[in-house]
């Protein structure tokens, strides 16, 4: 309170009022704009977002403690402190909902959230009565920044264990993507236990699309915005459509920028989702093995239990037998030969896949990967000539 001048006979009224109101106002703005550039990510990387909030909630209330050493900088650091609040607020709340929902097994999501807030309510009245204790027990001011590093420290290590805790049975991308790591080597698909203690929590880690396949995989990308980036033309558009005629997406390659772009029709499902993620995938390393780009999961041994041949080692012959039989492309934007050998691999391990991993235990009615709202329309392209 000290920070914000109270007690302070220099203070006025009419600063105070400007203070809250730059406070609330940037407070607002900064809500607006995480859920406008972040809300879709939420719901796929719920579990990093979840902490993120912790770690940022606690920072917020470490510099407002900072507020009496810099009375000077009180409305510049309320603003900030705010802004992170209100951060704190979009996520956890967002987060807290795809969790409350991934519990709810019976369809019971009233139940779950009301327990759940019963058990927030007995922690805050918990945390009431050690507060008190700790008013009575020290002076003001004394020991403020040990009790706070050390409950920090529990805080963040209670939230850290408890996410790791939680046990996914549906794909965001950086589940599909440790999935396909070890089943594209070795024909073996993982169970959510193995896959969610491997996930990382901590937000911008873990294994990415490069990684696997050398190329970002933007799904639900715009037509329009694919023309642009990777410079394929409508003749391009019109070939590709006739290629992917039977899926319900389409892969447009940019081999410069290594960017994989993957467009969806409109009212695609779940399953035609992975499909077209395990196809970009499949694709992407193709493209490497022609070019010899080297890619962690074509370097690593074959397990001795898959002595069946892996998706990897389909594709590789698929693209020897398709490599001496077709003449190279002149259209050096679209990869012929990686794309037709891909499409054959992809039709016969992709069903084997999906059976895989529900046998494991994995839901494929529904998924949390990030996919952008743009849908496209192109079946009736190829009859246009």
């Amino acid at each position: 309170m000290k920070g914000v001048g109270v007690g302070d006979s220099a203070a006025t009224p009419f600063a105070a009022a400007i203070t809250w109101i730059l406070k609330d106002g940037t407070g607002m703005i900064g809500r607006i704009a995480f859920a406008w550039f972040e809300g879709t990510c939420l719901d796929g990387d719920c579990k990093k977002w979840r902490l993120f909030a912790d770690v940022l909630n606690d920072m917020a209330m470490g510099l407002e403690l900072l507020l009496p050493l810099l009375s000077s900088y009180s409305t510049h650091i309320l603003c900030i402190t705010t802004t992170m609040k209100s951060i704190v607020g979009v996520a956890g709340g967002a987060t807290r909902a795809a969790i409350t929902q991934h519990q709810a097994i019976r369809n019971n999501m009233a139940d779950v959230s009301a327990k759940d807030g019963s058990q927030e309510t007995f922690v805050n009245l918990c945390a009431s009565l050690v507060g008190i204790i700790i008013l009575a027990t020290f002076n003001e001011g004394e020991f403020v920044w040990q009790l706070f590093t050390i409950f920090t420290v529990i805080h963040l290590y209670a939230n850290y264990q408890a996410v790791l805790s939680l046990k996914m049975v549906t794909l965001n991308k950086a589940r599909l993507i440790l999935l396909l790591q070890t089943y594209l080597g070795t024909n073996m698909a993982s169970s959510p236990e193995v896959i969610n203690r491997n996930e990382t929590v901590v937000l911008g880690t873990g294994m990415s699309d490069p990684d696997l396949c050398g190329f970002q995989i933007i799904l639900g990308a715009s037509l329009q915005n694919v023309m642009a980036y990777s410079k394929v033309s409508a003749e391009d558009i019109k070939l590709l459509a006739s290629f992917y005629h039977s899926k319900k997406y389409l892969i447009v390659v940019d081999t410069r920028g290594k960017r994989m772009f993957v467009t969806f029709l409109e009212g695609e499902r779940a399953v035609d989702v992975i499909q077209g993620y395990f196809h970009a995938v499949m694709l992407g390393i193709a493209i490497c093995i022609t070019r010899e780009h080297p890619l962690m999961v074509l370097s690593k041994p074959q397990s001795d239990s898959s002595h069946i041949a892996c998706p990897v080692h389909h594709l590789q012959e698929a693209l020897v037998r398709l490599s001496t039989t077709n003449e190279v492309s002149r259209n050096k934007r679209i990869p012929v030969v990686p794309m037709m050998a891909t499409d054959y691999t992809v039709s016969k391990e992709f069903p084997e896949f999906l059976e895989s991993i529900q046998k494991q235990g994995w839901n494929i009615e529904s998924h949390h990967i990030t996919v952008d709202e743009w849908r496209g329309e192109w079946r009736d392209l190829d009859k246009q000539n």
